[in-house]
């Protein structure tokens, strides 16, 4: 199951929607538009903390933005502190500008308000981090849950989307 499957299943994309006042159809199309450049982010944490397979340092950097009740905030009623969602982009992408462009791009790719899509990262965010923070420590001792985060976050074959956004905005990409 891949993490757009879980949104879905777990009723994030319609808290998100609730969250924002907008439809799930909108909330959805951000989402499919937002999650490549975090999954790509996350998959730069990753490279930067180990040679590529390392996962404690995703898992430490999801645990000190908030763990698994990141996403537990998202689906409860009433509004949502993003404090935390905002915390793991800066750990993600770097710096505010990075998401910035991130909505930018995603704006102009599901053609959708900028406006939204800045509001709905971070609480987008919040739910990817809380879900892998709630499955990495779900530990069952076989090592199924490090594969399953390891293909999450593995862009070898067809590049790193959080590349193409930097390149696309004319600054390098971010060395891993």
């Amino acid at each position: 199951m891949d993490v757009s499957d879980i949104l879905r299943r777990t009723g994030g994309v319609n808290a998100m929607a609730r969250e924002l006042g907008i439809s799930p159809r909108v909330a959805s199309d951000g989402t499919a538009a937002l999650l490549p450049a975090i999954m790509g982010g996350l998959s730069k944490m990753r490279d930067r903390a180990g040679q590529g397979q390392n996962l404690e340092g995703v898992t430490a950097a999801l645990k000190k933005s908030g763990g698994s009740s990141m996403a537990e905030a998202v689906l409860m009623p009433g509004d949502t502190n993003t404090s935390p969602g905002n915390i793991m982009l800066q750990e993600i992408f770097g710096s505010p500008q990075v998401s910035r462009m991130v909505a930018e791009d995603a704006a102009h790719k599901a053609q959708l308000d900028v406006a939204i899509l800045r509001k709905l990262l971070p609480l987008l965010s919040m739910l990817v981090g809380g879900y892998i923070s709630a499955r990495s420590g779900s530990g069952q001792g076989d090592g199924s849950n490090d594969a399953w985060m390891v293909s999450l976050l593995d862009f070898e074959v067809d590049g790193n989307p959080l590349d193409a956004i930097m390149i696309s905005h004319k600054l390098p990409p971010k060395q891993s």
